[in-house]
């Protein structure tokens, strides 16, 4: 019984590191991504942009969104 409980930590411990390293690169990445997304919508051309890249925008700018109403309902 008493091994299991060792092994049943380690593995518990493994899982909680690989989170928080997991967590950490989603919260780098909220804070990164809509400065760089804003400063590369900046220097496009204001008349007539490519549909493709106006598509590219919104949708990261969607999956931020998503990513930050996520972050917010796990810290609740």
């Amino acid at each position: 019984m008493n091994e299991y409980s060792v092994e049943q930590e380690m593995a518990m411990e493994h899982w909680r590191r690989c989170f928080s390293q997991l967590a950490s690169l989603a919260n780098g990445a909220i804070e990164d991504i809509p400065q760089l997304l804003a400063e590369a919508e900046a220097a496009l051309p204001i008349f007539n942009p490519p549909r493709e890249i106006e598509a590219s925008f919104s949708h990261c700018k969607e999956l931020i969104r998503e990513m930050k109403n996520m972050i917010a309902r796990a810290r609740e």
